[in-house]
C-alpha cells in the first residue's frame, strides 16, 4: 500500500509530522528541555510509519538514560514491523502490529571486555530481515559474551574470538530464539547487512580484517584472511544457520561491505565503499560456494567510492555416491547408481582401463531429463557395448 516504516535515534526534542494531524512531539529520557543542549541525557529510539503521500501515521519511542538506537527495519507483507539496533549495553529485537502496539521485544545481553564496548554497548544490531512466515533475521556486532534467547529452548551463548565479532540470529515470530551463530577472528568484525530468500537462506555481507572464520566446527568452515586492513565479505546460510559458502573481495585498503540484497534465484546484489584499488571476483571454491570466473578491479577516483556487486546463485553441488553397479546385456551396458545428497541434475564422469591399459569409456553420463531431487535416487542409463570399446 506504499506506506514507509523509519527507525533511527533522536536526542532532546523531536517534532514529526510537523503541522499535520498526527504531529507528535517526542522528548528523549533524561533530557531538562530548558537547557537539553548542555549535554544532559541520552539518545533514544523512534519508529515511524508514514502513508504513501508522506503523511505521518504514527511514532513510537523507546529507550531509557542510557544511549540508545534504532538502526534497521524490515515489514513483512501484513504490516508488522521490525526493528534492531541496541539499547545501553545490549542488542535489541523487537516487532511492532500495523497501529504501531510493541507485539514483543528480546535483547542479548552481554559482557563488554574492552572500555569503548562499555560506553557503545556489549552488542549492536545493525540489520534486520524478515521473511514471509514472519521469522526475523537480525546481524550486527558484539564483543565478549553474549546470551541469545536467555531461558529458551535454544538459548545460545555466543563468545567473541577477538575484540567485536560478527553474529547472526534468527527470532521465531512470536519472538522466540530459533538459533544464534558468529563468526569472526581475533580482530575487529562487523556484519552489517542481511537479507533473507524464500526458501529461508539468509545472506551477510560486512567486513573483517585479519582472519575470520565463519561456520566454525561446520561441514562448510571457512576461513578468510583480509588483503589489506580491512576487506569485504559475503556469506551465505541455510535456515538452520549452518553455513553455506564464504567469500570475500577487496584491496589493500579499507574496504566495507554495507547492504545486501537477494532476489527470487538466490543472486546476491552487495554495496558498500571502498579506498584505492579494490578485486572483486578473486575468491575460489569455498564451502557450496562456485568458482567465481568474472573478476573485475575497481580503483576509487576520490578519498573512497561506492561499489555495486551481484554475486550468481550457483553452487558446486556435494554428491557423495551410496552404492554403483553395471550390468551387461549382450551389446548394451546399463550403469546404476544411487546418490547420499544430491540437489538438481547431476551427472558424472566415468573412466573405466583395463589392466593392459585400454580405456573402455571415458565420457560423462548427463540424465536425459532434468531432476530435481533432494531424497536419494537410483539413475539407470544404457551404453552401448560397441561405443564404449
Amino acid at each position: 500500500s506504499g506506506n514507509s516504516y523509519v527507525t533511527g535515534f533522536f536526542y532532546g526534542r523531536a517534532i514529526f509530522g510537523l503541522g499535520e494531524a498526527n504531529e507528535t512531539t517526542l522528548t528523549s529520557a533524561g533530557v531538562n528541555i530548558q537547557s537539553y543542549g548542555s549535554g544532559g541525557g541520552s539518545n533514544d529510539i523512534f519508529v515511524a510509519k508514514y502513508n504513501a503521500g508522506g503523511a505521518l501515521l504514527w511514532v513510537k519511542q523507546a529507550g531509557g538514560d542510557s544511549d540508545d538506537h534504532g538502526r534497521a527495519i524490515a515489514v513483512e507483507g501484513g504490516g508488522n514491523s521490525y526493528v534492531t539496533g541496541y539499547a545501553g549495553g545490549s542488542l535489541f529485537v523487537a516487532k511492532y502490529d500495523p497501529t504501531g502496539a510493541l507485539l514483543w521485544t528480546k535483547r542479548a545481553d552481554g559482557v563488554p571486555t574492552d572500555e569503548a564496548a562499555t560506553v557503545l554497548g556489549s552488542g549492536r544490531g545493525l540489520d534486520i530481515g524478515v521473511d514471509g512466515s514472519g521469522n526475523s533475521y537480525i546481524t550486527g556486532s558484539f564483543t565478549g559474551d553474549a546470551t541469545f534467547g536467555p531461558d529458551e529452548p535454544n538459548e545460545t551463548m555466543l563468545t567473541s574470538a577477538g575484540n567485536w565479532d560478527i553474529f547472526m540470529a534468527k527470532f521465531e515470530p512470536a519472538g522466540a530464539l530459533g538459533w544464534a551463530g558468529r563468526a569472526g577472528g581475533a580482530s575487529d568484525d562487523y556484519g552489517r547487512g542481511i537479507a533473507v530468500h524464500e526458501s529461508g537462506n539468509s545472506y551477510v555481507t560486512g567486513d573483517f580484517s585479519g582472519a575470520a572464520t565463519f561456520g566454525q566446527g561446520e561441514t562448510h568452515e571457512t576461513t578468510l584472511t583480509s588483503a589489506g586492513q580491512v576487506d569485504i565479505f559475503v556469506a551465505n546460510f541455510d535456515p538452520s544457520g549452518a553455513l553455506l559458502w564464504a567469500s570475500r573481495d577487496g584491496g589493500t585498503s579499507d574496504d566495507y561491505g554495507r547492504g545486501i540484497g537477494v532476489d527470487g534465484s538466490g543472486n546476491s546484489y552487495v554495496t558498500g565503499d571502498f579506498t584505492g584499488r579494490v578485486t572483486f571476483g578473486t575468491t575460489p571454491a569455498i564451502g557450496l560456494r562456485a568458482v567465481q570466473t568474472t573478476e573485475t578491479i575497481l580503483t576509487s577516483i576520490g578519498a573512497s567510492d561506492i561499489f555495486l556487486a551481484k554475486y550468481g546463485a550457483d553452487v558446486v553441488l556435494p554428491v557423495t555416491l551410496g552404492y554403483y553397479r553395471a550390468d551387461r546385456d549382450r551389446d548394451a551396458l546399463t550403469f546404476h547408481w544411487q546418490t547420499v545428497t544430491e540437489s538438481g541434475t547431476a551427472g558424472f564422469n566415468i573412466l573405466a582401463v583395463m589392466p593392459e591399459g585400454r580405456t573402455l569409456l571415458n565420457s560423462e553420463l548427463i540424465p536425459s531429463t532434468v531432476i530435481d531431487a533432494v531424497m536419494p535416487i537410483d539413475y539407470r542409463f544404457g551404453v552401448s557395448g560397441n561405443a564404449a570399446l
